[in-house]
């Protein structure tokens, strides 16, 4: 499985999530990779444009909590099969304290 932080969140939020997950998928032989959007796809790319490539065994954690108000993402995310998990901030403008 392969999981994706958004881009809304800091990439070293996904480098230590990949570098935590690695020994429990050796311990459970089930590896989960954490990787990062915009070093996968490019910074500043549409939800639109990436969301159909992850495939059936991807997550994304992300905290625009927006989606939910974009029909046509919530059905490309249900299509497509993608797990989401949303991290909220305390507040919106200070968003996520590492």
């Amino acid at each position: 499985m392969t999981v994706f932080v958004d881009e809304n969140i800091p990439e070293h939020v996904a480098e230590g999530f990949n570098i935590l997950q690695i020994p429990e998928g050796l311990k459970s032989g089930y590896p989960i990779v954490v990787k990062c959007i915009p070093t996968v796809f490019g910074r500043g790319a549409k939800d639109v444009e990436w969301i159909p490539t992850l495939g059936k065994e991807a997550c994304v954690i992300t905290q625009d909590v927006s989606i939910g108000r974009r029909k046509h993402e919530q059905e490309l995310y249900r299509k497509h099969g993608i797990g989401m998990f949303y991290l909220r901030g305390s507040s919106r403008k200070q968003g996520l304290s590492v």
